[in-house]
């Protein structure tokens, strides 16, 4: 068993879905590799040299068109 810190520098990539999450959780359980999941959204894990890599979901956030508009009038009130 390796001594891994999941804290250190990574790559991270993202998911569509907790289905596509949960995929990856049982191939690392399937090929014993050894993960962390935390917050119930995302996974570290390591490959064979070492390097750390992390897969999180996907946040779809709802961009609103007004934010520079209202950033401005919240600067402007706020001088």
């Amino acid at each position: 068993e390796r001594d891994v810190a999941w804290d250190r520098q990574h790559v991270g990539l993202t998911v569509a879905t907790r289905a596509e999450l949960e995929q990856w959780i049982q191939k690392l359980k399937t090929h014993n590799v050894e993960y962390q999941l935390i917050d119930d959204e995302r996974i570290y894990f390591a490959d064979p040299d070492g390097l750390v890599l992390e897969l999180e979901i996907a946040e779809h956030v709802t961009r609103n068109l007004r934010a520079p508009e209202i950033l401005a009038q919240w600067g402007e009130a706020n001088r």
